[in-house]
């Protein structure tokens, strides 16, 4: 198993998009209401409910804010997730 890893940032045609990829257990846990999935890992202080990472939905929250969007797709034990947002300096 492996850890997230960026995959590739590339720029062009006004956009700049981040590829990451990252294992899990292949299960695919949602919470109810919720549009991505949820982290199953557990915090080991009982007041903090995850300590993993930002969240998917803030990652989608943040490239909207920029004008763009958030593809993530499962395959066997590894999510890809790529982000694209408008580019300023194209």
């Amino acid at each position: 198993m492996f850890a997230e890893r960026l995959k590739e940032i590339r720029n062009g045609a006004g956009m700049t998009q981040v590829q990451v990829e990252n294992s899990f257990d292949g299960a695919v846990s949602i919470r109810k209401g919720g549009t991505f999935p949820a982290t199953t890992k557990q915090s080991i202080l009982p007041e903090i409910i995850t300590e993993h990472g930002i969240g998917l939905e803030n990652v989608r929250d943040i490239a909207e804010r920029y004008f763009g969007a958030v593809n993530i797709k499962g395959k066997g034990d590894v999510f890809h997730q790529m982000q694209s947002v408008k580019s300023n300096h194209d």
